[in-house]
C-alpha cells in the first residue's frame, strides 16, 4: 500500500504505515502550538543539548521526529520534554516489555481474534478488527 492518503466518500483514509504528518495535524500544530520551522529547530537543538548533558541520556542519538513528538506533547516546554524522555529511558531500563512477543504466543488461537487493519481512519488512528467467532456474543458492562 502506498503512503499517500486515499479518499472514500470525500474523507481521507490513511495507510497503516504513514511516513508523513497529515495536513490536518500540521495545521493543528501551527494553530495550537504556534509551531514554526525555526521554533521547531530551536526546540530540537535545545532538547538535544539538554539530553546530551544528562548522564542517563548522554550518548543516545535521538531522531528529530522523536524529539519533535515529545516537544509537541509538552507544548514546546523543553524541560518537560526532557523529563518525559528521561522517564521513558528509566521505564525502558526497569521494565521488560520492549523485548517483543515470543513466537509461541503467535500460534495461540486467541491471538487470531484481534487483527490490525492495513489502514487508518480519517483522524489517522489505527484500526483493529475484533473477531469473536460464529456465535453472537454480547458484552455485559459492570461499572
Amino acid at each position: 500500500m502506498s503512503s499517500k492518503a486515499l479518499t472514500l466518500e470525500g474523507k481521507e483514509i490513511f495507510p497503516l504505515e504513514i511516513g508523513y504528518l497529515p495536513q490536518f495535524a500540521v495545521k493543528k500544530c501551527e494553530e495550537e502550538l504556534n509551531e514554526t520551522p525555526e521554533g521547531k529547530m530551536r526546540g530540537i537543538q535545545e532538547l538535544r543539548s539538554l539530553l546530551q548533558r544528562n548522564l542517563k541520556s548522554k550518548g543516545i542519538d535521538f531522531y528529530d521526529d522523536f524529539l519533535v513528538a515529545y516537544l509537541r506533547r509538552s507544548k514546546y516546554r523543553v524541560k518537560d520534554a526532557q523529563q518525559q524522555i528521561l522517564n521513558l529511558i528509566h521505564f525502558h531500563e526497569t521494565e521488560n516489555i520492549f523485548g517483543g512477543v515470543p513466537d509461541e504466543y503467535l500460534d495461540v488461537p486467541s491471538s487470531k481474534n484481534l487483527t490490525l487493519l492495513p489502514m487508518r481512519c480519517q483522524d489517522a488512528c489505527a484500526l483493529f478488527l475484533c473477531r469473536w467467532g460464529k456465535d453472537i456474543f454480547t458484552y455485559s458492562y459492570k461499572y
